[in-house]
């Protein structure tokens, strides 16, 4: 579970200056509680709502970080060491 939140968590750090440019400090730790409260749909419903530009390419990045780093976990997960 340990390992989750901490992919999680660089994910959400690598996601964030795409969703919470110009919404300064408060904002991003607000985005980061939000998304790590509620983990999939939480970034997604900040994505949609609340992220600077173009509600649908917003939800769209959001959607490919998280299937990337789903993807990049199972075969990191799967391998054979």
């Amino acid at each position: 579970m340990l390992f989750f939140y901490i992919l999680y968590a660089s994910l959400l750090l690598l996601l964030a200056p795409f969703l919470v440019a110009g919404k300064g400090f408060g904002g991003f730790l607000l985005f980061f509680a939000l998304s790590m409260g509620i983990p999939v749909a939480g970034s997604i419903l900040w994505a949609w709502l609340w992220a600077p530009g173009n509600s649908a390419a917003n939800v769209r990045v959001t959607i490919a970080f998280h299937v990337l780093a789903a993807s990049l976990a199972l075969i990191w997960l799967l391998s054979a060491a």
